[in-house]
């Protein structure tokens, strides 16, 4: 009796040193999400235990969400696990997982979100800290109706619809695009854009490709061509400077496609596709033994990660 005790009082022991030294951790791009964004969160396992993990099932990750007066948002479906993978010990893997479509979000509300970790060779569940985010409401500007090239019947294409919206972002106006289907009970996606300035209004044209150009002043002078395609990927971003003679417009030509007409375009380091001036590889420095023993020295005491290949599972938002 006294052996069967002790054994159980070891084991009892062992699972709470376990999941002491396990530690689950969630991570978020942003704190506040227009609704329909997307929303990752990213689950870190922080592993100290002693042995590798395997982490295996089809549910060893779930997530719950309450509302700030405590009660439970209701789950509409799903959010597939990532495949199974191992996290061995002293090291830290994430999985990043969208779960923008799995609850019932509401405009103007905060939420507080937790994930359950399933830990099957322990038969043990580990649970995160919860994370706080918000979702904010947009203030639409523009919408247009388009037929989606290559879709449907011959004279029946399908039809979708962009719609600017702007909205308060971290008390930063923020302008955003959203794709829906033509009555806008279905959203393909929502896209942030870039910052706005409260005195001026984003021009929009659609070209021939059904791809929507937007340009948008985010500074004194400073504007942004940004190009969207019809699944509310951002294609093309380039900045352009305004004159004492002229402002960027858009203009569209004769054969419909759109370009920017007055200003100075600028060379930046987040042009999309990039600019070759900042692709162009530069030439390594030549070690020196000091700066070699500092990188053997630097973060000796970190944990290091894990790639984790993201889950093809994973729903796109389709």
């Amino acid at each position: 009796m006294r052996r069967t005790l002790f054994a159980g009082l070891l084991i009892l022991i062992f699972a709470g040193v376990g999941r002491a030294q396990l530690r689950v951790e969630l991570l978020l791009e942003q704190k506040q999400y227009l609704i329909n964004e997307s929303l990752h969160i990213g689950v870190r396992l922080v592993n100290h235990t002693g042995q590798t993990l395997n982490i295996t099932g089809t549910n060893w990750l779930s997530f719950t969400v309450e509302d700030t007066e405590g009660y439970f948002v209701r789950r509409v479906r799903d959010t597939p696990a990532p495949e199974p993978f191992e996290v061995e010990s002293t090291y830290m893997a994430t999985q990043w997982i969208d779960i923008h479509r799995a609850f019932a979000f509401r405009e103007n509300a905060s939420y507080s979100l937790r994930a359950r970790v399933r830990i099957e060779q322990w038969n043990e569940d580990i649970y995160s800290n919860p994370v706080k985010f918000e979702i904010i409401r947009g203030t639409k500007l523009w919408e247009q109706r388009f037929g989606l090239p290559g879709s449907g019947q011959p004279n029946q294409p399908e039809i979708r619809k962009y719609i600017l919206q702007q909205a308060n972002y971290l008390d930063e106006l923020q302008l955003y695009v959203r794709v829906t289907d033509e009555s806008e009970n279905y959203v393909f996606k929502v896209q942030r854009l870039a910052p706005m300035v409260q005195v001026s209004r984003p021009e929009a044209q659609i070209d021939t490709l059904m791809q929507l150009h937007v340009l948008t002043q985010v500074g004194r002078s400073q504007f942004l061509h940004l190009v969207v395609d019809p699944d509310a990927n951002m294609i093309l971003r380039n900045t352009y400077e305004g004159t004492s003679r002229q402002r960027p417009q858009l203009r569209v030509s004769p054969s419909g496609s759109v370009f920017v007409a007055g200003g100075v375009r600028q060379l930046r380091r987040d042009d999309l596709p990039p600019s070759p001036i900042f692709t162009r590889p530069l030439p390594e420095p030549p070690p020196s033994e000091e700066g070699a023993k500092d990188a053997d020295d630097a973060g000796s005491n970190d944990t290091p990660e894990l790639t984790v290949p993201p889950d093809a599972s994973t729903p796109d938002g389709r």
